[in-house]
């Protein structure tokens, strides 16, 4: 309301000092992508540049991936259009073992071939042997092609997403 962010969820309650029009729009979240340890072997190689290929289907948000490590440090992450140009990065430092949630919040638009990559720091877990791709979300917004190399699936598990409704925002008049 007046372009304020008044409230969240499935019902939203009003007070009575908002009069005019309310706008609401749909903001769907979702989770898919391999989870850590769910098939094949991983190992910890010490490359750079490596990742998965992945095409957006329309715009969405990447919230957070799962990374899996065996050293705590700094590793830098990068996301690249078809044409090799750095959309984005993210500089993080992993402080455990083990698995790691690593917030990213980058947004990507509709296009192919995106390659999202480790571009240095200590290594990250690999899978090899993924033999299902693609890896569609369920709403078919993102699809994981391929790792870099083929058919390993490096390091970025748990993908978590979000996305706006086509429709965008809808006029609700309130008359109290």
């Amino acid at each position: 309301y007046d372009g304020k962010l008044i409230g969240e969820g499935q019902k939203l309650e009003l007070n009575n000092n908002i009069k005019g029009d309310v706008y609401a729009e749909l903001r769907f979240k979702d989770r898919f992508g391999v989870d850590v340890h769910a098939q094949g072997d991983i190992t910890y190689p010490n490359v750079t540049g490596e990742g998965l290929v992945f095409d957006a289907e329309g715009p969405f948000t990447l919230d957070s991936v799962s990374v899996y490590s065996k050293e705590t440090g700094i590793r830098d992450f990068y996301l690249y259009n078809e044409a090799g140009d750095s959309i984005t990065s993210s500089r993080k430092f992993i402080n455990k073992t083990g698995i790691n949630r690593i917030k990213l919040n980058w947004e990507v638009p509709a296009g192919n071939n995106y390659r999202i990559v480790k571009t240095s720091g200590k290594p990250l877990g690999m899978q090899s042997g993924i033999q299902s791709f693609p890896i569609i979300s369920h709403d078919g917004i993102v699809s994981i092609n391929t790792g870099t190399d083929g058919n390993n699936y490096h390091m970025f598990y748990d993908w978590r997403i979000s996305y706006d409704h086509p429709c965008g925002r809808i006029r609700y008049p309130l008359n109290i």
